[in-house]
């Protein structure tokens, strides 16, 4: 999960329930000073989304 930590819509208390909820089959990454659409920091979005399938195709 990518969650913003200035997100107004969803909080991300919820984000970290859904971890707590799913255990090691997730993973929260919270991206600093961005919102709801986490449009500042696309790059650092795009990597961590990146990083997530190649860490899929090494399993």
């Amino acid at each position: 999960m990518i969650h913003g930590d200035k997100d107004e819509i969803v909080s991300l208390r919820c984000s970290r329930q859904y971890l707590e909820a799913y255990g090691d089959n997730a993973e929260l990454m919270v991206v600093e000073g961005e919102n709801y659409m986490i449009s500042k920091k696309l790059d650092e979005v795009k990597g961590l989304v990146v990083d997530f399938f190649v860490s899929l195709q090494a399993q």
